[in-house]
């Protein structure tokens, strides 16, 4: 379970083959297509988490950080690397 806070550490895989196209399962071994594969540090975001039941969906914030734990600035897909981990 992801907490409200702190942030626990996960790791996180974001695969993307580029506008327009369909990612498969099958792309997640293919180094082409895999963004980004490491740590992340997550936890329930927003005021609305705090009250949702099991069948709310729930808004997660995450950083990407380093082994140690460290912020890692990284840029996901479009993203810059200051919006692309809140």
């Amino acid at each position: 379970m992801i907490p409200d806070q702190p942030k626990i550490g996960a790791t996180m895989k974001v695969v993307y083959r580029g506008p327009g196209q369909r990612t498969n399962v099958a792309d997640q071994t293919n180094p082409a297509y895999v963004k980004y594969n490491g740590r992340i540090a997550i936890e329930r975001h927003g005021l609305s988490s705090q009250w949702a039941n099991t069948t709310t969906k729930y808004s997660y914030g995450f950083k990407t950080v380093t082994a140690a734990g460290a912020e890692l600035d990284v840029p996901l897909l479009w993203m810059p690397t200051e919006l692309s981990a809140a």
